[in-house]
């Protein structure tokens, strides 16, 4: 999880690298917000922890990471707060593919630079994703089952909630 975490910073600096300056100096320390989902879920708290170890690591980095407690409402308030602080990036972990969007266009509009991981938003004009492609892994895993039962058989699929 770790060596993903600096990855996803990696992503974000070489995005701030290349992005117009806004006007100042590369900074000593470079402030990346970082807004995820609620950190009660197992993965998340993990995605954290690997977040606060790279943050701990690299002095010329501070991660302002905050939980949403997976309110959409918040989160937002949340990235409107880094916009307020001018970070440098922001990495977010959206709540919702509809209800987040609205904080990528506020990133953009502030000039700031948005990593989105794990979840993406409906609002695509983020700089990068880091995650999975839910449908291709959704087609490749039927593609395996078909090919394991012959393409004959009977599968149940469980249906969870959303998000």
């Amino acid at each position: 999880m770790k060596k993903v975490v600096l990855l996803v910073i990696l992503i974000l600096c070489a995005s701030l690298m290349v992005l117009p300056a806004r006007g100042a100096a590369e900074p000593d320390v470079w402030q990346i917000g970082v807004t995820t989902q609620g950190w009660r879920h197992e993965f998340i708290k993990n995605l954290v922890d690997a977040f606060e170890a790279v943050d701990a690591e690299m002095p010329e980095l501070e991660l302002i990471l905050v939980d949403s407690e997976d309110s959409v409402e918040k989160q937002l308030n949340d990235v409107d707060n880094f916009i307020a602080r001018r970070v440098d990036g922001i990495i977010m972990n959206g709540n919702s593919y509809e209800g987040s969007s609205p904080a990528v266009a506020a990133a953009n509009e502030a000039g700031i630079p948005m990593v989105q991981v794990v979840s993406y938003t409906e609002n695509d004009n983020y700089h990068t994703f880091v995650g999975t492609d839910v449908k291709s892994s959704g087609v490749m895993a039927a593609e395996v089952m078909a090919d394991l039962l012959g393409g004959e058989g009977r599968v149940l699929m469980i249906d969870g909630m959303m998000g």
